[in-house]
């Protein structure tokens, strides 16, 4: 019972907590030597996206003339709006177990709990993924199951620019039963391998590392009624903007949907942030990435898959840069409680005791303080189904 101090136990749950976080762990977390320092002020991280320039070339006959342009570059803010925690009540049998005993069958079950949770949060983000990869982009009814299809996806990401090195795709439990049934990644001497067979692991395929989790947030999507309409700003839309006044709707009184993916001419697709409703066909959309460049007046904005039709979402395909994802240490509480606080540079877990004298036992939270965003739409596809 001694060796179960509230610093082992953190460390073993902060343990348990990263191995059993999908999300967390493909997503980029550069960020969080921000909050390695003392103190810690404020609930929000800038995220910086350099500007890139743009290349020259000269041939052996030309009169070399630099042209150096300025980076212009830009921020996302990522706040850290959730804490988790998971509380239970400890007898003292419980704590009389060692480390290995605790940890299976007290501290796992939670763990799964929080880490199911933490996972349920990040992956929303997926919803703002302005590109539709695969067959998807023409909507299809059902989930990439083929080779070819996964080809299409690869194609949505190289069409994208996106690097080649560390891309993942996370998939549903349907979208990976679907990637475990082809024949072509069962068939050992095919395949290259016997974990498909094995461990039911897809493993790297065409540069993407397989990843399936549960978390991923398959409820049906009804798109708002509006199928088009045009931009209404006589002087255009500056890049950094997040509305865009339209007017042309399809109908007066058409709707968009929050996570509505529309394409704007002349610049590219964005994901409406929140629901609205056309009055006399016109209207303010207010998208969730900023504008990264001009878009002129009369433009014509098209919504994927409008008009009221549905789909599903069941992944994407990214570089994980594409992500940002924040976890900050919880102080401890004034009052003499005990505790602990714990961080492996990814993650930072706090564990606090307390006791009950009228139920006579052991008070245990678990919880983390954390935030995620979509930084650079422009490295990521989601994978959908329209139903």
């Amino acid at each position: 019972m001694a060796y179960l101090t509230p610093q082992v136990i953190a460390n073993e749950a902060l343990m348990l907590l990263s191995n059993r976080i999908v999300g967390v762990n493909v997503f980029n977390q550069k960020s969080q030597v921000l909050f390695s320092g003392t103190p810690k002020i404020g609930d929000t991280v800038t995220v910086r996206r350099r500007g890139v320039g743009t290349v020259q070339t000269f041939t052996p006959s030309d009169t070399v003339n630099l042209s150096f342009a300025k980076l212009n570059d830009t921020s996302v803010q990522v706040q850290i709006d959730r804490q988790s925690v998971i509380a239970v009540a400890i007898d003292d049998r419980d704590l009389s177990l060692n480390i290995n005993d605790f940890s299976s069958q007290v501290l796992a079950p939670q763990i799964n709990e929080l880490a199911q949770e933490i996972d349920r949060y990040t992956l929303t983000k997926f919803k703002e993924i302005p590109t539709v990869g695969g067959p998807s982009g023409s909507a299809p009814s059902a989930l990439p199951a083929s080779i070819a299809d996964l080809t299409l996806i690869d194609k949505s990401l190289n069409d994208q620019l996106v690097p080649l090195d560390g891309r993942v795709h996370v998939v549903s439990s349907e979208l990976n039963a679907n990637l475990l049934a082809i024949p072509n990644l069962t068939r050992v001497n095919e395949a290259g391998g016997e974990d498909v067979l094995r461990r039911a692991s897809a493993g790297v395929i065409m540069n993407l590392d397989h990843a399936m989790t549960q978390g991923i947030d398959s409820t049906t999507f009804t798109s708002g009624t509006m199928t088009s309409c045009v931009v209404n700003a006589p002087s255009g839309l500056a890049a950094g903007a997040t509305s865009i006044p339209f007017d042309g709707a399809s109908g007066a009184t058409h709707t968009l949907k929050k996570y509505d993916i529309i394409t704007i001419a002349g610049y590219g697709n964005a994901v409406v942030a929140a629901d609205v409703t056309a009055s006399s066909s016109a209207g303010t959309i207010t998208i969730f990435d900023p504008l990264r460049k001009t878009v002129a007046n009369d433009a014509a904005i098209t919504v994927y898959d409008g008009g009221g039709n549905t789909r599903q979402l069941h992944g994407a395909a990214f570089h994980p840069d594409a992500f940002e994802f924040v976890a900050v240490p919880g102080a401890m509480p004034l009052g003499g409680a005990t505790g602990q606080v714990v961080s492996d540079g990814n993650l930072s877990m706090r564990v606090i005791f307390g006791w009950n004298s009228s139920g006579m036992v052991n008070q245990m939270s678990l919880d983390l303080f954390y935030g995620a965003k979509l930084v650079d739409p422009r490295l990521a596809a989601q994978v959908v189904k329209n139903i």
